[in-house]
């Protein structure tokens, strides 16, 4: 979100506000916005985002009942109304919110077109009694023959038979069936089947506008800063293509059983790899010891994917 509206500024002059929790306004590091975009908070009405992974149903359901309230009382704050929302696809009552203020309301996908697409057509696998999801044939004749309603729309290798429903997608047909359109940070050439497909089913325009990834970030600031300056001056010493960049994300959590599953296979893989670990305990320290290794609680991640050293092909000599 926060790179489309640095685009959105860059490109068209467009001022953009990016609504988020405090917590969220501490973790962005409470510096100075980029140009035409600044930050504005709600209270912290959701489950903090360090291990929500524990109860990741009731963080869900947090964000769907009660963020709504503060939002628009963000927007009274305000003042004048903008010119149009654009909430993310798990945000479903911000067309709730654009529907009694008159304002346009855009669905932004984080999701690629074509995983979007398989989510929207769960509805479409068949339910047994026991209301799980039967498997759908597609020998129906005795031959071996497809039948098109079998397969996901636009996707002709995604077979519906091939498929369980991961989670309900109501909440979110219900949002995109109502928004004035839907974004994709893809790009038409690379999904063409499944946005052609989704442009004739839905009812609003779909927009593929392209890859948000923060370059501009990555030019505006090349100096490394201090914390950035050790695994950045490793890298710097290692031959081009034989880093494995490790990073679990800040979204699940792993056991500790997992956790040291993973640091032997490093271990014993005998490549380099900078692994980023937020909490690195010594148990994980020790199980990786002796190893061509960096670990950090953060990094600059994608200047460390534009570093030539990274590419996890060439294995540290024994």
């Amino acid at each position: 979100m926060l790179n489309l509206c640095r685009v959105l500024a860059a490109r068209g002059g467009v001022s953009s506000t990016i609504v988020v929790t405090e917590e969220w306004l501490g973790l962005l590091g409470g510096g100075p916005a980029p140009s035409g975009v600044r930050l504005e908070a709600i209270p912290n009405v959701a489950p903090s985002e360090h291990g929500r992974a524990a109860d990741m149903v009731g963080f869900v359901e947090a964000v769907y009942t009660r963020m709504e309230a503060p939002f628009e009382h963000l927007l009274d704050r305000l003042g004048a109304a903008p010119a149009a929302i654009v909430a993310d696809t798990f945000v479903p009552w911000a067309v709730r919110v654009g529907d009694r203020r008159g304002v346009p309301v855009c669905v932004l996908s984080p999701l690629s077109v074509t995983m979007f697409s398989v989510q929207y057509h769960f509805h479409r696998l068949p339910v047994a009694a026991d209301g799980t999801a039967s498997p759908v044939s597609d020998n129906s004749d005795g031959k071996d023959s497809c039948l098109i309603e079998s397969y996901i729309p636009g996707l002709k290798s995604i077979r519906l038979a091939d498929l369980e429903p991961t989670h309900s997608n109501k909440v979110v047909l219900n949002q995109v069936l109502e928004a004035q359109c839907v974004i994709f940070t893809s790009f038409y050439e690379l999904e063409s089947d499944a946005i052609d497909s989704l442009r004739r089913e839905l009812r609003c325009p779909v927009f593929a506008v392209g890859l948000c990834i923060p370059f501009m970030v990555l030019q505006e600031h090349n100096a490394s800063s201090s914390q950035e300056q050790g695994y950045m001056a490793w890298l710097d010493t290692q031959p081009v293509n034989s880093v494995l960049y490790v990073s679990l994300g800040s979204y699940l959590s792993v056991s500790s059983a997992q956790l040291d599953e993973i640091a032997v296979g490093l271990a014993q893989s005998n490549v380099r790899f900078l692994w980023v670990l937020r909490d690195a305990c010594a148990g994980v320290r020790d199980l990786i010891r002796g190893s061509h290794c960096v670990i950090v609680p953060w990094c600059d991640q994608l200047k460390v994917l534009c570093h030539p050293s990274v590419g996890g092909s060439s294995p540290t000599a024994a």
